[in-house]
């Protein structure tokens, strides 16, 4: 998977969506969604692990991170005021998940931040 690119203060919206592979397995299987009813969602951006996140978004509370628990998707939306202060350059993101008793993490992906131009 390459890196993601996003601009600066843009809002940003992507989709992930967790299913089982297909019997052979090697492909996703979309119509065989990871049931993920009694999970909560984080997702962090971070130029390394060592830094502060420069943008965390959360499902619980409710803070741009939405759940669809039977069809294993996690909606992602940061508003433009979030990402506005975000330096350009690149970044990881990682999508965690948590149910209290089991942890997983779902994604870990690079992201571009490009410089806005139009201000």
């Amino acid at each position: 998977m390459g890196p993601m690119s996003r601009v600066q203060g843009d809002t940003w919206t992507w989709r992930v969506q967790w299913v089982q592979p297909t019997a052979d397995g090697r492909s996703p299987d979309y119509s065989n969604p990871v049931d993920v009813t009694g999970f909560d969602a984080k997702l962090q951006v971070r130029r390394d692990p060592t830094q502060n996140a420069v943008l965390s978004l959360t499902s619980d509370p409710a803070a741009g991170l939405t759940i669809d628990p039977t069809q294993g998707v996690f909606d992602v939306r940061a508003e433009f005021a979030q990402t506005g202060t975000i330096p350009p350059g690149t970044y990881q993101w990682e999508l965690e998940i948590d149910n209290g008793a089991d942890r997983l993490t779902l994604v870990t992906q690079p992201l571009v931040v490009k410089p806005q131009v139009t201000v």
